[in-house]
């Protein structure tokens, strides 16, 4: 049998083709690594930042309860709140509360394991119950 050879024409045509999705293949995948490396380095970047930041506000946030526990402390001790007062006690935790609005709950307890506490959201209708129950504790 004779074997027939396509035409030179035809031959350089389908060797253009070839090499022209060779070269886009061998472009495009060095762009998608190129692209990779860049995506995964902003992501460590980012997750970096994050940790940082979270870090930093855990730190104020247990900075700040330290401040408020020494607050109440030293309240007592220079006779300025009456850890005897349920009242004195309600308006205490309240206004620490108010005062840190990044804080979602207050409490204060003595010795004697009496405790007052307040959480966020402050309502009418949680103020009626802190004080109900400071009034039977009373």
């Amino acid at each position: 049998m004779l074997r027939r050879r396509p035409p030179l024409a035809l031959a350089l045509v389908g060797l253009v083709v070839l090499l022209t999705g060779l070269t886009g293949a061998v472009i495009g995948g060095l762009a998608w690594r190129e692209q990779r490396t860049r995506s995964r380095a902003r992501l460590d970047a980012a997750m970096a930042q994050a940790a940082r930041l979270t870090a930093a506000h855990a730190a104020r946030v247990f900075e700040d309860a330290e401040a408020t526990a020494r607050v109440g402390l030293y309240l007592v001790q220079q006779s300025q709140l009456d850890p005897n007062d349920p009242r004195a006690l309600e308006h205490f935790v309240l206004a620490v509360l108010r005062a840190h609005p990044h804080v979602s709950w207050v409490s204060y307890g003595d010795r004697q394991e009496r405790a007052k506490g307040l959480a966020e959201p402050i309502t009418v209708y949680r103020l009626l119950e802190v004080k109900a129950v400071s009034e039977a504790a009373g």
